[in-house]
């Protein structure tokens, strides 16, 4: 009877595992044929988009049939690349789940179910590769043309080609990173929660606090708070493109001013080192567990972005303010040489000092000067057309009136 009993729960044991085994290969299949699909949709959707943008270039001529396949070396190549970094970088977040999940299953004594890796990191890098593509392809184009202009800017002393070429790729590839980040921890996230809702009915907070995705969230937050630091102090350089002076209320000239240069640039440096200070230490604090220590290191944060803000006001409002076009003057005069320099426009200028009645001499000595003064505007033009239309109506009145056809 004992045989016959091991006989049998050896039967049940080996029908167990081929139940299971048939399970498995069936959801292997099935993740196989999602993955297929996937895969068959990309390359259609993929043929469609090259064969419409081909026959666009192939209107427009033969010669710029070179272009297109330029462009999609590009895309496809930036594609592609992105696809094997993202796909290894997915693919090693998941083992690092299932070695972080693993002491969760062992507490309860369960076993480690099959957690989706390769399927999933294979259609996420696909999906994600694919809009990276479109949006790096005209930057790195740029990047990988480009050229020295041999102009400085008067702040930093880079190149201005610097601005056009190699800082739009710098700076996307700094966002881009920071947002893997971002991406990677709500993934984790979303992947722990998904399980434990799945398999436990509930978790130690000691144990999860003390976890290696805790561990792991707490580094991914310091390197996005460095990749935003980072960003930080690059876009002071976007300071020159900001608005400098308004006249007349309608004509605007771009530049850096006085407050920028000495103010703003140097406290957004700042800024970029407190924030990877006070996060750290707010963090540190988080896992002592001392929550007023972490509020306050936090705080700090927009505070002084309060107290940059109002010492720039400050500063415009009692110093620049007073005397804005004197102030100005020299970041005025950059302004104007770096435009000349842009458009190429070689214009001797002389400067006139006023000594009161213009004299017949001072116009015969400087009559190139005044054969270039515009005699003619917009203003002058406007007015006598304003003026000539209103003497003609009250003449056209004046003549109804004495000569009686109006009525």
């Amino acid at each position: 009877m004992e045989e016959n009993k091991k006989q049998e729960t050896i039967l049940d044991t080996a029908n167990t595992k081929e139940t299971i085994n048939k399970s498995k290969k069936k959801k292997n299949k099935s993740r196989m044929l999602i993955v297929i699909l996937f895969l068959l949709v990309f390359i259609g959707i993929s043929y469609v988009q090259l064969r419409s943008s081909y026959l666009e270039y192939k209107e427009l001529g033969d010669q710029y049939i070179n272009i297109f396949y330029t462009n999609i070396t590009y895309r496809y190549g930036i594609m592609a690349a992105s696809f094997i970094f993202l796909y290894i970088v997915i693919y090693f977040t998941n083992v690092g789940i299932k070695k972080g999940l693993k002491p969760f299953f062992d507490k309860e004594k369960k076993p480690l179910p099959k957690l989706l890796n390769k399927s999933l990191a294979l259609v996420i890098s696909a999906i994600v590769s694919i809009m990276v593509s479109a949006s790096l392809m005209q930057k790195l184009m740029l990047f990988t043309n480009a050229t020295s202009f041999g102009i400085q800017d008067s702040i930093f002393g880079l190149d201005i080609a610097f601005y056009m070429f190699q800082k739009p790729i710098i700076e996307t590839m700094i966002f881009y990173i920071t947002v893997l980040f971002i991406g990677l921890s709500i993934y984790m996230a979303l992947y722990y929660v998904i399980i434990f809702n799945r398999f436990f009915d509930g978790i130690d907070g000691n144990m999860f606090k003390n976890s290696l995705f805790m561990k792991k969230l707490i580094r991914n937050i310091l390197l996005i708070t460095t990749g935003i630091a980072i960003l930080t102090a690059f876009n002071t350089q976007n300071m020159m493109f900001g608005k400098l002076l308004t006249i007349k209320d309608d004509v605007e000239i771009v530049g850096a001013g006085i407050t920028e240069t000495s103010i703003q640039l140097w406290g957004y440096i700042i800024f970029a080192f407190i924030i990877v200070i006070f996060v750290y230490r707010a963090l540190k604090y988080f896992k002592e567990g001392i929550t007023s220590k972490v509020l306050k290191n936090l705080a700090v944060i927009p505070g002084y972005l309060v107290v940059l803000f109002l010492g720039m006001s400050i500063f415009d409002m009692l110093f620049v303010g007073s005397n804005e076009l004197d102030k100005e003057k020299q970041y005025i005069a950059e302004n104007i040489n770096s435009t000349k320099n842009a458009y190429n426009i070689n214009i001797e200028e002389i400067n006139i000092e006023n000594s009161g009645t213009i004299t017949e001499e001072e116009v015969k000595k400087n009559s190139s000067i005044v054969n270039n003064i515009p005699i003619i505007s917009k203003d002058a033009v406007l007015k006598t057309l304003q003026d000539s239309q209103t003497e003609t109506r009250i003449f056209f009145l004046s003549e109804c009136k004495s000569s009686k056809i109006c009525n």
